[in-house]
């Protein structure tokens, strides 16, 4: 449960005090992500029902309501990362620089941009999709955010921590967590999917864990050529390129049924 809390309290804005927290229990929690973000997609399912239904809103407006709930409920942390990232990679000629770059609190042009097209791209993907098929809509809603977490899990796992960032806030993460975390939360990832993928009838949603574990390879050898290995931002980045990657992959499923 403490696991959980911190998991919790780590991923979302929700404000939830601990007595103490060692480095090992942040890792720990990381066994748990995907629990966390299947909190926040069963929201989602929740905010799209509600707008789409009794309320009787336009798709486009529910996409607006469903983009602004998830990144509110992420506390825009993962957007922060991603920015961070895409100033970072741009302008660092060396990993110092890079480092220096993105703990820089001031956002920069690339990092405008980032955020702008991982947001336009979210939003237009969630206004085309069918919401009034409750099974497609309401699992493809759910496996972003719990796919999305998961991706943090194995680039953390993945690691190493970059040296040239020193101490930063996921060091504990990156440093403590265990193949046994990683196996932890996997093994929830894929139950879950399976299990949602029963409930419809159709298992091609476990080809969206594939689509997540490419953008993690993918992102990982990239962040270890750039930097030598990965930061919070990296993680957080990771989380937003894959949500969209799957967001898009599920858009791909409604299309190709």
């Amino acid at each position: 449960m403490k696991s959980i809390l911190v998991a919790l309290q780590f991923l979302t804005p929700i404000p939830i005090k601990l007595k103490s927290v060692e480095p090992k229990d942040l890792a720990r929690s990381m066994r748990y992500f995907p629990l966390i973000g299947l909190l926040i997609g069963l929201f989602l399912v929740l905010v799209k029902t509600l707008a789409f239904g009794p309320l009787n809103f336009s798709g486009m407006i529910t996409a607006t309501l469903m983009l602004l709930t998830l990144t509110a409920l992420s506390g825009g942390l993962h957007l922060d990362g991603l920015s961070d990232m895409c100033d970072g990679f741009y302008a660092g000629r060396s990993r110092e620089e890079i480092v220096k770059i993105m703990r820089d609190p001031h956002i920069g042009v690339m990092g405008v941009i980032g955020i702008f097209f991982i947001l336009m791209i979210k939003w237009s993907v969630l206004a085309s999709l069918p919401l009034s098929m409750l099974y497609y809509s309401n699992i493809a809603l759910i496996l972003v955010p719990f796919l999305g977490r998961w991706a943090m899990v194995i680039a953390a796992a993945a690691g190493p921590y970059a040296q040239a960032a020193i101490d930063g806030t996921a060091k504990p993460f990156v440093d403590n967590v265990t193949r046994k975390d990683a196996i932890i939360s996997t093994v929830i990832t894929l139950v879950v999917t399976l299990a949602l993928s029963f409930i419809s009838g159709n298992f091609v949603w476990v080809a969206l864990m594939i689509v997540a574990l490419l953008v993690v390879m993918a992102m990982v050898m990239i962040s270890r050529k750039m930097l030598g290995g990965l930061t919070g931002d990296i993680l957080g980045a990771v989380n937003e390129v894959t949500e969209v990657a799957v967001l898009f992959g599920a858009y791909l499923i409604y299309l190709l049924r």
